[in-house]
């Protein structure tokens, strides 16, 4: 599948070429998770490499460790990359995943009831530890 993608022999892939692929233009985090794995060239093009979709999909199997599988999904939350989890990182995370479901009221109830758990130091972030 992945020569599939890279015509030249680059050994990479464009981010924006996986993005046709069937299954991840239905998902609404598709973008993000591409992000994720990405890297980024000289020139700000962002890319991907065989490796890279390998570490993905390994985290995706029944043997991955929960660690690893928890630490990726900080990261999907993470939107600004600073490696905590601040209130508009999860009401945006959570935007993009129920879109018009729900009203930006009750969104913030869901982010804001969710801060009161995990946010055991109370410093107003969700750390990775």
């Amino acid at each position: 599948m992945f020569s599939m993608f890279d015509k030249l022999g680059t050994g990479r892939i464009c981010k924006n070429d996986l993005s046709a692929i069937s299954e991840l233009a239905s998902n609404p985090l598709a973008d993000r998770i591409l992000s994720i794995i990405s890297q980024k060239s000289q020139d700000d093009e962002e890319y991907i490499v065989f490796d890279d979709i390998l570490h993905f999909l390994s985290l995706l199997s029944v043997n991955a460790s929960k660690c690893s599988k928890l630490y990726f999904t900080f990261k999907m939350y993470d939107m600004d990359g600073d490696g905590k989890l601040s209130n508009r990182d999860v009401f945006h995370a959570l935007t993009i995943m129920v879109g018009g479901n729900l009203t930006p009221i009750q969104l913030q109830q869901i982010v804001d009831k969710a801060f009161i758990v995990a946010d055991v130091d109370r410093d107003g972030y969700i750390s990775y530890h």
